[in-house]
């Protein structure tokens, strides 16, 4: 990562410990809010500011959340036409294909894999002009119980490509915690690239994790002994009720309290799992041999 890019990320990581959450751009290219984009990696468009809290709905069609200025690098051999007409069936009319092909807009290159209980997106962020290092989402869909679960790798679709966890993500699958989903973030049926735009802001707090050692912005841990484990105390307390940092509000009652006890407590909610991706996720991430079951992961 050069110099420019590191005073990027920690420009982003400051304007979200302000609680100012930043702009999405195709690609997944994260800016501070309201920066007038004056420059771009080579081969990468920039079109019009997308906000994550602006949604479109599936059941209006909306098949974008902003305008744009040119024109997108849509890969057009990753659904072929009408290949999801088959299953769609009563969900055709709420604009799901508008959603995928918004998507590849988007985020080009993206790629669709339609199996018997909805569907995989495969998408790639850069995150940073000049950081070099994609990450890859994959996301599982089913329509039928209209739910979602995705999956973060650095340098996504290469042989050794990581894994983005534990922090933030799910017990036990290790799939993506972007949000609260009490909060109404995002919800079944909203735009698919307001998602994606989610969890690339997600990636981008986990490259600041990395690099510089600190979780930016407001975030939630509901287990003493997790928040022990992995919440520094100049972080925003995990409670969300005081914008304090956490050594200076939830700290020090959680390192009070019996250890023991809060331990056993966390292990038993997580059913004594680690958080980590299934197999045939990694696998399919990696190889692209075979598909998972939706019905089983997701």
């Amino acid at each position: 990562m050069n110099h420019q890019t590191e005073v990027l990320l920690k420009t982003i990581g400051e304007d979200l410990d302000r609680k100012v959450f930043p702009s999405v751009h195709d690609s997944g290219l994260v800016w501070p809010a309201r920066t007038v984009v004056i420059s771009q990696p080579p081969g990468q468009e920039i079109q019009n500011e997308r906000q994550t809290t602006a949604p479109g709905a599936w059941q209006t069609g909306a098949s974008r959340t902003s305008s744009s200025s040119g024109t997108s690098g849509t890969s057009s051999d990753t659904r072929p036409p009408g290949a999801a007409a088959s299953l769609l069936g009563e969900y055709q009319s709420d604009g799901f294909l508008a959603e995928i092909d918004a998507v590849q807009a988007a985020y080009p290159g993206t790629q669709v894999w339609e199996v018997a209980d909805g569907f995989w997106l495969y998408a790639q962020s850069h995150l940073l002009p000049g950081l070099n290092r994609p990450v890859g989402f994959l996301v599982g869909l089913s329509l039928a119980k209209r739910r979602v679960r995705a999956w973060a790798f650095w340098s996504a679709g290469v042989v050794g490509s990581d894994w983005i966890g534990p922090r933030h993500t799910n017990f036990p699958d290790g799939s993506i915690c972007a949000f609260e989903p009490r909060d109404g973030t995002w919800v079944f049926g909203q735009s698919l690239v307001t998602l994606l735009d989610l969890y690339s802001v997600w990636a981008l707090r986990q490259l600041h994790l990395e690099r510089l050692g600190r979780w930016p912005g407001p975030q939630a841990v509901h287990f003493p002994y997790e928040r022990i484990l992995e919440v520094a105390g100049d972080e925003h307390c995990p409670c969300g009720f005081t914008g304090r940092r956490y050594a200076e509000c939830c700290q020090p009652v959680d390192l009070a309290a019996n250890r023991l006890a809060i331990a056993v407590n966390l292990v038993c909610i997580s059913s004594a799992s680690m958080r980590f991706p299934p197999s045939s996720i990694r696998d399919f991430v990696l190889y692209r041999k075979f598909i998972p079951s939706i019905a089983d992961l997701v």
